[in-house]
């Protein structure tokens, strides 16, 4: 069987590297943190609303609409809450 690698019987070797880096090196970690912070959001069509409610609860955005108090639509709170992730 042909790999792309030389030896497979490094594969732990590189692995224990790899992870001896990520504790050792305080930068990889906050990397990590602000890719993770920045990646986008699904389509509005993958959330449910409760899902969309939740997400917007936890960002303290607000379920009603001020002016009417019904309570806002899934294109809404996804756009609100897109705009405070960018």
């Amino acid at each position: 069987m042909d790999y792309d690698v030389k030896d497979l019987k490094l594969n732990k070797t590189g692995r224990d590297r790899v992870e001896w880096a990520y504790k050792d090196m305080p930068v990889l970690q906050e990397i990590n943190k602000n890719l993770s912070k920045k990646k986008p959001l699904k389509g509005i069509s993958s959330y449910k609303a409760k899902e969309l409610q939740d997400i917007a609860e936890q960002l303290d955005i607000s379920l009603t609409l001020e002016i009417t108090g019904k309570n806002k639509t899934k294109k809404i709170l996804y756009s609100e809450i897109q705009e405070l992730l960018v």
